[in-house]
């Protein structure tokens, strides 16, 4: 339940290697695509994720995941951009909303999927794990050092007023809105697909991340468990990260990193006095080589996914 996956040799070796003197291949960025700034936790501290070719023209490195081609002209956008790439069983044509499968949804779930649900839950709500490290637009954030790694492990917490659990829920359950919430989410977010659908419970996802400054974006592919509670009172959306034969790892020394998700996901508790908590957990491996400190300030801002849920939850789901 809780194995670590392992990451391909290739991912793990492929900054390793002294550095190309070559220049990266470019391409422009599309009109229709917006090239966002990344804040990695300090207000102050505004990185870039785009490169310049010298003429001002904005331009992005060459971030293509689909398998190697001789030319490898596809855009990211080429890569990701459409849900008609999802697989979907006939039996599953769209996961119903909450309230169609109350109560919960647990007899889906396998027991070494529990096991690891329950992990995720604990780390989730056990405040003497977590070092507090303030408060940004009604997020409290924390950290929490794993033992054997040096990147920081990154917590969230939320609380949402008067807003409708089961339309929140069921956005988190449609794979058709996932691209939508990833972009409202996580400033970091490139692009993505659902890859596959199993059930009401079970997606795969694939989805690339911008990094800091030049460093080469980052993508992961990982099973996505949404486990519902007796009530529909409690939900733990949980990620994991798996291989898959038909996404593998680019081997553009200049494309993307392939990472690793380690039980990272969101909570989401109905308080029962018309409050929501929703926290977020968030363990990863980028993959390659990266310094430290650039990660663990990156992942800090990680937490203020929460904050942008609360604001859209707050607007769009209102209790009527």
């Amino acid at each position: 339940g809780g194995a670590r996956p392992a990451r391909p040799a290739a991912a793990a070796s492929r900054e390793a290697a002294p550095a190309s003197t070559s220049a990266p291949a470019v391409k422009a960025v599309p009109e229709d695509r917006e090239v966002i700034d990344v804040d990695v936790g300090d207000p102050e501290l505004k990185i870039q994720t785009k490169l310049d070719d010298g003429s001002g023209s904005r331009i992005l490195a060459d971030a293509s995941t689909t398998a190697p081609t001789t030319d490898r002209a596809g855009s990211v956008a080429s890569d990701f951009d459409s849900n008609a790439n999802v697989r979907t069983p006939d039996a599953v044509a769209e996961p119903a909303g909450v309230s169609e499968q109350a109560p919960g949804n647990l007899e889906c779930v396998s027991s070494e999927e529990m096991e690891s649900v329950e992990r995720f839950r604990k780390a989730a709500q056990d405040e003497e794990m977590w070092s507090y490290t303030g408060s940004k637009g009604g997020t409290k954030k924390y950290y929490a050092q794993k033992e054997g790694s040096a990147f920081h492990m990154v917590r969230g917490v939320a609380i949402l007023k008067d807003v409708d659990m089961a339309q929140l829920v069921a956005t988190f359950a449609d794979p058709t809105k996932f691209d939508e919430l990833m972009k409202m989410a996580d400033t970091m977010y490139k692009a993505g697909r659902v890859v596959e659908v199993k059930d009401g419970a079970h997606t795969v996802c694939h989805a690339s991340f911008t990094m800091p400054a030049m460093l080469p974006s980052r993508d992961f592919v990982w099973n996505n468990l949404l486990a519902r509670f007796p009530g529909d009172k409690e939900v733990v959306a949980l990620a994991v990260s798996v291989e898959r034969e038909d996404i593998p790892p680019s081997e553009d020394s200049w494309g993307m990193v392939r990472g690793t998700l380690i039980e990272s996901g969101y909570h989401i508790l109905d308080q029962g006095d018309g409050t929501i908590k929703l926290t977020y957990v968030v363990q990863a491996d980028p993959g390659g080589w990266l310094p430290v400190f650039v990660v663990n300030l990156a992942a800090a801002d990680q937490a203020d996914n929460c904050t942008r849920i609360r604001k859209f939850a707050e607007k769009n789901f209102r209790k009527s």
